[in-house]
């Protein structure tokens, strides 16, 4: 390209991963609200914010191919995707996060009975769907499946232990068919741990060493030492 002469069209194609960690999720949401807003600018000419100028000196477009995201980056991913699918915006998604997902609000009462965790989630949880109604509410439903990927990671909510071996033993903490039936162990009743013998059986003892050490006089046999 000649000096002073317009760059190549190019096309600029993203995939995404936003990391968990409830401290960064206020970050994260605004970082998917930017990201959202330089994919509207790519798909509107007409647009007149700093993106759009930005793209279109550089002679640019941009689009999202693969999304994922991990605990509060997959609120985060979702509010993008479901923004991406129906060409909204993430931004009700911040602002819930702002305000709803303080720790103020999150943190459950000291005097509670046996709380299940350090902060209440069910209150934030109905907070967390009116975002993403209004996400929805605020765009044209799609008529196609977006062209994108959005992967979101599960997390289960009772846990599961599975059995782990060593050299000596085999432990299983819960009743696991899948892990039970994988490998030849005994697994035990639900809260509670069971030892069993390793699959690998004893270990062979070591043959006794012939030497001279520790005999004063003589050499070292496996029953003793004896004179010479």
């Amino acid at each position: 390209m000649s000096e002073g002469a317009a760059p190549w069209p190019q096309e600029i194609r993203l995939a995404m991963t936003m990391v968990g960690s409830a401290s960064l999720a206020v970050w994260m949401s605004g970082v998917a609200t930017e990201t959202s807003a330089l994919l509207h600018a790519s798909r509107t000419p007409g647009d007149g914010s700093g993106y759009r100028k930005l793209l279109d000196l550089l002679r640019a477009t941009v689009r999202l191919d693969v999304l994922t995201g991990t605990s509060a980056g997959g609120i985060g991913a979702a509010g993008l995707g479901l923004a991406e699918a129906f060409k909204s915006s993430p931004g009700p998604l911040r602002d819930t996060l702002l305000t709803a997902g303080s720790l103020e609000n999150l943190i459950r009462d000291p005097n509670e009975k046996q709380p299940r965790s350090l902060l209440d989630g069910d209150r934030f949880l109905g907070d967390l769907e009116g975002a993403l109604r209004t996400i929805a509410a605020g765009g044209t439903t799609p008529a196609d499946a977006p062209d994108m990927t959005l992967l979101l990671p599960g997390t289960m909510i009772d846990g599961e232990t599975c059995a782990t071996t060593t050299h000596s033993a085999t432990w299983c903490a819960t009743p696991n068919t899948a892990c039970c039936s994988a490998s030849p162990v005994h697994c035990g009743t639900a809260g509670s741990s069971r030892r069993s013998r390793s699959p690998r059986g004893p270990r062979p003892r070591r043959p006794a060493r012939s030497s001279s050490r520790g005999c004063r006089s003589g050499r070292r046999t496996p029953t003793g030492c004896t004179r010479t």
